[in-house]
């Protein structure tokens, strides 16, 4: 879930996916600090 969440915010941020869904947004902003996500951010 987190990765697919990631990509939402990496290609597709228009969408704005966490305005509607707050309990989700926080949950992944929370998942994302774990060193094995943080090392695989997309950068390009």
């Amino acid at each position: 879930v987190a990765c697919a969440l990631g990509y939402l915010d990496f290609r597709h941020d228009a969408r704005q996916w966490r305005n509607g869904h707050p309990n989700l947004a926080s949950w992944n902003e929370k998942i994302m600090e774990l060193t094995a996500l943080t090392k695989t951010i997309p950068t390009d």
